[in-house]
C-alpha cells in the first residue's frame, strides 16, 4: 500500500506540471498570434482560450489535493510515516515553480491591448470572470 500512496503522491504533481505547462504553452501561442484584441473574432478567441484557462485551474486543484489526501490516508492507516511529507513538499515546490513561470504571461492577457471601446469593456469582463469566478460565464 505504502508504494501505491507514493506512487500517486507523486504522479498527481507531475501531472499538475504537465497540466501548467500544457495550458502556459496554449495561452502563449494565443498572446503571441493575437497581440491585439482587434475583433470580435479575436474576443471569441480569448474567451476560449480564458475558459480552457479556466477549467484547467479546476483540474489542477484536484490534483493537488490528491497527495495530501494520500498522506494524511496513509499516516491513518499506518502505511506512511510523518517523514514521508517530503513527497508532498518537493514535488510541490516545483510546480510552484513551474506555475509562477507562467504568471507573466497571465498578466500580459489581462492587459491584452483591444481596439475600440467596445472590445475593452469585454475584455475586462472576461477577465474579472477570470479572476473572480470558477467557470466562465459568457
Amino acid at each position: 500500500m505504502r508504494t501505491l500512496l507514493l506512487a500517486a503522491m507523486l504522479a498527481s504533481p507531475a501531472l499538475a506540471v504537465f497540466n501548467a505547462v500544457i495550458q502556459g504553452r496554449g495561452l502563449k501561442e494565443f498572446l503571441d498570434k493575437t497581440p491585439e484584441l482587434a475583433s470580435s473574432l479575436d474576443l471569441e478567441n480569448f474567451k476560449k482560450v480564458v475558459g480552457r484557462q479556466m477549467r484547467a485551474a479546476l483540474g489542477q486543484a484536484v490534483l493537488l489535493l490528491i497527495a495530501p489526501v494520500c498522506f494524511f490516508w496513509g499516516l491513518m492507516i499506518h502505511s506512511l510515516t510523518p517523514g514521508d511529507f517530503v513527497w508532498i513538499l518537493l514535488p510541490s515546490v516545483v510546480v510552484i515553480l513551474v506555475a509562477r513561470s507562467f504568471r507573466s504571461l497571465e498578466l500580459k492577457a489581462w492587459a491584452i491591448p483591444a481596439a475600440n471601446d467596445y472590445l475593452i469593456g469585454e475584455r475586462d469582463r472576461v477577465v474579472k470572470v477570470w479572476r473572480t469566478k470558477p467557470l466562465p460565464d459568457w
